[in-house]
């Protein structure tokens, strides 16, 4: 754990309330029952919905939602075959029933999206949804994209090309309930389309350093990010092509003019409107391409004790920023 206590020498005018705050690690299984007996004051950041419920039920616990500035991700490597064919990554897209996961594991505190702009972001407008390509669960789409890439049904149930099965390597984070039942439903998914998915779990170290550092060997994987502001130029690190080195954040490998272009251009655009138009065209165009797949945008809900109070988050602005402002009903 760490301890901290108020600095006096704190610059703002207004000063901290709470004289001491522990801020320690609990067993995820564990910390909601830890939360009731008052033996924790908050838990930032809970996304099962059955947590929330108990906690409800407790009358204890005073609840703060709101959207994350993230989301959960399936992310294409771009230069392995056969995911180095867009029309092989739109074919998993579509035969992959994402909605049918939010809806069973988020219970209405999540949804799907096709492109990587956070939900809080200013560039990710009504105007922009609407002109997106909307990947929802289409079996039948699926298999017309695959025989046009070649990838033809065979008498076993799969889909061959040169005599070569299709098969996805997916490398997930082991021992977590959550991508446990993506497996699942994904793997069932992928067998209906004719797709021979190899999934391989591992721990969350050794998942960091195949895709950032090895950057071969598989052709998706799972993780999660969340972004400190809305601004969408944020996106330059994760997808221009200079990134795609090794360490970098490219690490779908995803490698396209016009994306490069249009992320140079947002970066150096200072008015608001016609950078949101300039995200706009990239958004589609990565839409199109589409090097990876948001699984879920969910909410967040930080649970805190009822004598703490003063509590005000929002998406950007979490429990780190607002601890100025809390402070403790005796």
């Amino acid at each position: 754990f760490v301890e901290l206590v108020i600095n006096d020498k704190y610059f703002g005018e207004k000063k901290p309330q709470i004289p001491r705050i522990i801020y320690k690690v609990t067993e995820d299984a564990t910390q909601t029952e830890e939360l009731i007996a008052g033996e924790i004051d908050m838990v930032a950041g809970e996304i099962d919905p059955d947590k929330l419920e108990t906690a409800k039920e407790s009358g204890m616990i005073d609840f703060y939602q709101y959207p994350r500035a993230g989301y959960g991700y399936m992310k294409f490597n771009c230069q392995e075959a056969p995911t180095n064919d867009k029309l092989v990554r739109k074919a998993i897209l579509y035969a992959f029933n994402r909605k049918g996961f939010v809806d069973t594991f988020f219970k209405g505190l999540a949804k799907t999206q096709d492109v990587s702009l956070p939900q809080v972001s200013w560039a990710y407008t009504k105007e922009l949804q609407e002109k997106l390509i909307s990947y929802d669960y289409n079996p039948e789409k699926a298999g017309e994209l695959l025989d046009q890439a070649g990838w033809l049904m065979g008498d076993d149930g799969f889909r061959y090309k040169d005599g070569e099965k299709l098969t996805i390597q997916w490398i997930t984070i082991a021992d977590m309930e959550m991508y446990e039942m993506i497996a699942g439903l994904f793997s069932e998914n992928c067998k209906q389309a004719g797709i021979d998915l190899q999934v391989s779990m591992m721990d969350f170290n050794s998942l960091i350093t195949k895709a950032y550092d090895e950057r071969e060997g598989f052709n998706m994987y799972s993780m999660a990010v969340n972004y400190y502001t809305p601004d969408p130029s944020d996106q330059y690190a994760s997808w221009h092509s200079k990134f795609d080195i090794a360490g970098g954040e490219n690490t779908a490998q995803f490698r396209n003019e016009l994306n490069d272009k249009l992320l140079e251009e947002g970066r150096r655009e200072f008015d608001p409107e016609k950078a949101k138009k300039i995200y706009e065209e990239w958004a589609i165009n990565f839409n199109e391409e589409i090097p990876l797949i948001v699984v879920y945008a969910n909410l967040y809900s930080d649970m805190l004790n009822n004598r703490v109070k003063g509590y005000q988050p929002s998406a950007i602005y979490n429990w780190s920023h607002d601890i100025v402002n809390m402070y403790i009903e005796n």
